[in-house]
């Protein structure tokens, strides 16, 4: 078992502004890089290779972080 994160893949959350704020495995965020306030679709979690990202968007704030990992904890019980 490895106990290290593979460095070459990143997760990705689809990103939509139509926001369901009853739906728990959704974050809502906003943020400079995002024309508006949207909501991260943790249940449309994907690993992508880093090789295959061709730019970087934007990051998350420590907050938002904290958010993401709490739901995604939920759902890999």
């Amino acid at each position: 078992m490895v106990n290290s994160l593979d460095s070459r893949f990143t997760l990705v959350g689809a990103i939509s502004t139509k926001i369901n704020s009853k739906n728990k495995y959704e974050v809502i965020v906003e943020n400079d890089s995002l024309e508006k306030k949207s909501a991260i679709l943790l249940w449309y979690v994907r690993t992508v290779d880093l090789e295959r990202v061709e730019r970087k968007i934007g990051q998350l704030s420590e907050k938002d972080k904290e958010k993401c990992k709490n739901v995604l904890g939920n759902i890999f019980k």
